[in-house]
């Protein structure tokens, strides 16, 4: 057994050995600015596609809530169980076991396990007679559905370089708005048409179509991204709980981010009643205001997603963009402004971008993270 001196710095040896192997794997190396083979893409443009097809099923009760809340008799209390702690406590206690899954197993057979298991549960909330028969599905589907984001991760990870990644993530997460404004159109446009029962079957049904074609998608080949800790050998859970905990104690950006996305989503708890709201307290008609929340839902999301994923991560691209604007617009200026204030392009794709790039009051040692 190793000696540790005084002064606990042993304790503090792997949570150290953790944010230096995390550095590790972000630092530029020889796949930082190689090119992505086209094929990549289509497979970025698939794992998307199934992430509209999640948020779809995961938003349709709430999309539907002016349909399904009357016909089963539900109360307020029940239907914010069933959106709520039915489905949340599932999904985020499976989410960690399925990120686990997803280093060591099949990662497309495992998509395929997680998309049939949430299609199957959707079809059979279809079904649905009350209370208890409606819950359950929701359980299932919270199990199901969190295969999906840990997963993709880890491929996406595997076939983008780190400085693609912010525009792999970024379009990915465009399954968000889309899925969501896409459940409200079906409860807006089909609702009407053919019922929510059988749209619920519907999609069940083409969420089984999805997990056979994920059977036939080969591995991705995995990269090594961290180094092991100290020996390679693996730690007991206590020790792993401190070491995580370290972790964040000496990161506080971490911390506040994750801070910061539990009370973002404090709004998805509001959200699931804003269709009963319109309709209760506003008198819209229910498949008009479902129709609208809809657009507005994919149109917003759509521009929120892609630029935060470019502005975020891919500085680069960033840059480039603002040197064009400002190319363009040189012309106008050097005419428009006087002599003393004009800014022309050097000005705006050295200092200006550095500093919309947040480049330039980055410390030396986390410059090669960017």
């Amino acid at each position: 057994m190793t000696a540790v001196s005084s002064g606990g710095a042993g304790d503090d040896a792997p949570a150290a050995e953790v944010v230096d192997a995390l550095a590790d794997a972000r630092a530029p190396g020889n796949t930082e600015h190689e090119s992505v083979a086209g094929r990549h893409y289509v497979f970025l443009g698939l794992l998307t596609a199934l992430n509209v097809l999640n948020f779809v099923d995961r938003q349709l009760l709430a999309s539907f809530a002016n349909f399904i809340k009357p016909e089963l008799g539900l109360s307020d209390s029940e239907y914010g169980l069933l959106t709520g702690f039915a489905f949340l406590v599932f999904y985020a206690v499976m989410g960690l076991f399925v990120g686990a899954l997803a280093d060591i197993v099949h990662r497309p057979r495992l998509l395929a396990v997680g998309i049939a298991l949430w299609s199957l549960v959707t079809a059979a909330s279809g079904a649905a007679k009350g209370f208890v028969s409606l819950a359950i599905p929701r359980m299932l589907i919270g199990v199901g559905e969190s295969v999906l984001t840990p997963t993709s991760m880890s491929l996406l990870s595997d076939r983008f370089p780190t400085s693609r990644l912010g525009f792999a993530s970024g379009f990915y997460y465009m399954g968000v708005p889309i899925g969501s404004g896409i459940s409200l159109l079906i409860a807006g446009y089909l609702g009407p048409a053919i019922g929510w029962r059988n749209c619920f079957f519907m999609l069940g049904a083409i969420g089984l179509c999805f997990a056979v074609g994920m059977l036939f998608v080969k591995e991705t080949p995995r990269r090594t991204i961290a180094r092991p800790l100290a020996g390679g050998s693996r730690q007991s859970l206590p020790q792993l709980v401190q070491t995580l905990t370290r972790v964040l104690l000496k990161s506080p950006a971490l911390m506040l981010t994750i801070a910061g996305g539990v009370c973002w989503h404090f709004i998805l708890g509001a959200g699931t009643f804003d269709q009963l709201w319109y309709v209760q307290e506003r008198g819209f008609e229910r498949a008009e205001i479902a129709r609208l929340s809809g657009w507005i839902a994919m149109s917003a999301g759509l521009i929120g997603n892609l630029i935060g994923g470019v502005c975020v991560f891919d500085r680069e691209l960033l840059a480039d963009g603002i040197a064009l604007v400002a190319r363009k617009f040189d012309t106008a200026i050097e005419f428009g402004a006087p002599a003393d204030v004009k800014l022309g392009p050097q000005f705006l794709t050295r200092r200006f971008v550095r500093r919309v790039a947040g480049l330039r009051r980055r410390p030396r040692q986390f410059r090669h993270l960017l």
